[in-house]
C-alpha cells in the first residue's frame, strides 16, 4: 500500500483494485465514517502540478453534477501530493467489457443504452461540462436496475467547461481517446456538446454492428480517417444485422466531420431515439452516405463558421423528374462566299507571253545559261558570239521568272 493509501486509510479502508480510469487506479473501499462502499480513485500518475490542478478543478466541477446516469462523486480532494476521487461502487460491467464478450448487442438493447448516455450528457452539457472521453470503457452497465435505469457514465476527469475560456484543447496536449474522438477535437478547435455526440455516434456504431467505424492500425491512421474519410454505414458494415434505416442515418448524422452537421444536443438525439419506436422493422432502401470531408475540415479550421447542415442523404421524397429541355433554335449557316479571284498584276504587253512559262523551267534556262558562260569564259576563253549567246540566254530566264512572279501575285 502506497502513502496516499496509508493516509486515506484514516476514511477510507482501501481494498483490492478493481480496476484502472483514464488517470489511475480505482480500489474498492469502505467508508470507515459513514460505513458505505465506494470506489476510491488514485489519480498518482498525474505528475504535473498544474495538470493535477486542473483534474481537481473539473473534478469538483463534477461532483456538482448530480443524474440517476452519471456516476455519484462523493469525495475529491489531494493528500501527500497525490489527488484521489471517492465515488459510488458500481456492481456490474462496463459496455467495452460487454462488447468484447458479445461482440455486437441486440438493436434495442443498443437503443435503450443509447438513450440513457443521451441523459447523462444532457445533464453534464446542461452543467456546462464536455465529457472529452466518452467510449465503451466508460459506460457502466449495472447489474441490477435502479430507478429503471441501468447505465452510468463514468470518469469525468478530463472534462472541461463550456465557458470560453477551457473548452479548448490545451496547446500540445491531445486529452481522450483517438477512437472515439471529434474531429475538431483532434485539431485542437473549440468544443462543445457536440464533440460528445461524435463519441456517441462512434459508441453506437460499435453496438449495433460489432466493429468500430474506424480500424487505423496507427494513431497517424485513426487521425486521417477521423478528419477526411467517412466511415461505411452500419447497414453497409452489417447487413446481415437489419439495422433500421432511421438509426442508420442516425448514426451517420452523429459522424458527421463538421458539428454543425450533426444533431443540436444530446436531447435532440434522445427525442429522435424515443420517436422511432420501430425498432426492429424490416429495413428498406439502404441510406445513401454522402459527405464532403475536406470541407468540413475547411470549417473546423475556421472554427465553428456556419455551413450545410446535411452531412447525408436521409429519407427524402424522390426528386421531380426535371423538366424537358426547349428544342434547339434552328440556327441558319449562309455558305462560305467562294473566294476571290486572284487580281492579276499589270504587266506589260511584250513580258504577256513570258509569264507563261513555267518558273521551274525559267530557273533551270538561266542557272544552266550562266553555268556554261562561266565554265566557258574560265576555262576555254569563249568567244564574243558564245558570250553574247548564253548572256541573253540567261536574261531570257530571268525575265520568264520574273514575268511568272508577276502574275502570281
Amino acid at each position: 500500500m502506497n502513502e496516499t493509501a496509508r493516509t486515506l486509510a484514516n476514511r477510507y479502508a482501501l481494498e483490492a483494485a478493481v480496476g484502472r480510469g483514464g488517470m489511475g487506479i480505482v480500489h474498492r473501499a469502505r467508508d470507515l465514517q459513514l460505513d458505505r462502499r465506494v470506489a476510491v480513485k488514485l489519480v498518482s500518475e498525474v505528475a504535473d502540478p498544474a495538470a493535477k490542478e486542473r483534474f481537481l478543478t473539473e473534478a469538483r466541477r463534477t461532483a456538482g453534477v448530480r443524474h440517476p446516469s452519471i456516476v455519484e462523486v462523493f469525495d475529491v480532494g489531494e493528500d501527500e501530493g497525490d489527488a484521489f476521487l471517492v465515488m459510488e461502487l458500481l456492481e456490474g460491467q462496463t459496455l467495452g467489457e460487454r462488447l468484447a464478450k458479445e461482440g455486437h448487442l441486440e438493436i434495442a438493447d443498443a437503443v435503450a443504452i443509447a438513450g440513457e448516455i443521451c441523459d447523462a450528457l444532457t445533464a453534464a452539457h446542461d452543467a456546462g461540462l464536455v465529457h472529452r472521453d466518452l467510449k465503451p470503457a466508460n459506460v457502466f452497465l449495472l447489474a441490477t436496475a435502479e430507478a429503471g435505469r441501468r447505465v452510468k457514465l463514468l470518469d469525468f476527469g478530463i472534462a472541461k467547461r463550456i465557458d470560453g475560456t477551457t473548452a479548448r484543447t490545451d496547446p500540445n496536449m491531445l486529452v481522450g481517446t483517438l477512437e472515439y474522438m471529434a474531429p475538431e477535437q483532434i485539431l485542437g478547435a473549440r468544443i462543445d456538446g457536440r464533440a460528445d455526440l461524435y463519441a456517441l455516434g462512434m459508441t453506437l456504431y460499435r453496438m449495433l454492428t460489432g466493429t468500430p467505424a474506424f480500424d487505423g492500425e496507427t494513431a497517424a491512421t485513426l487521425v486521417h480517417q477521423h478528419l477526411d474519410v467517412v466511415p461505411v454505414s452500419p447497414r453497409e458494415r452489417a447487413p446481415a444485422r437489419a439495422i433500421p434505416v432511421w438509426l442508420d442515418a442516425l448514426v451517420m448524422r452523429l459522424l458527421a466531420k463538421k458539428p454543425d452537421a450533426r444533431l443540436a444536443s444530446a436531447r435532440e438525439v434522445k427525442e429522435a431515439l424515443d420517436a422511432e419506436s420501430h425498432v426492429g422493422a424490416a429495413p428498406v432502401a439502404p441510406v445513401t452516405r454522402r459527405a464532403d470531408a475536406r470541407e468540413g475540415m475547411r470549417m473546423l479550421e475556421d472554427d465553428g463558421a456556419d455551413g450545410d447542415a446535411s452531412a447525408l442523404e436521409l429519407d427524402l421524397p424522390p426528386r421531380p423528374p426535371a423538366p424537358p429541355a426547349p428544342p434547339l433554335a434552328r440556327i441558319e449557316v449562309a455558305e462560305p462566299a467562294p473566294p476571290a479571284p486572284m487580281q492579276r498584276a499589270d504587266l506589260p504587253a511584250w513580258l504577256e507571253p513570258l509569264s507563261g512559262v513555267p518558273i521551274g523551267v525559267s530557273k533551270r534556262v538561266t542557272g544552266y545559261s550562266l553555268f556554261v558562260l562561266v565554265l566557258y569564259l574560265v576555262f576555254f576563253r569563249a568567244g564574243v558570239a558564245l558570250t553574247i549567246l548564253c548572256a541573253v540566254v540567261a536574261a531570257f530566264g530571268g525575265l520568264c521568272m520574273w514575268a511568272a512572279s508577276r502574275a502570281s501575285r
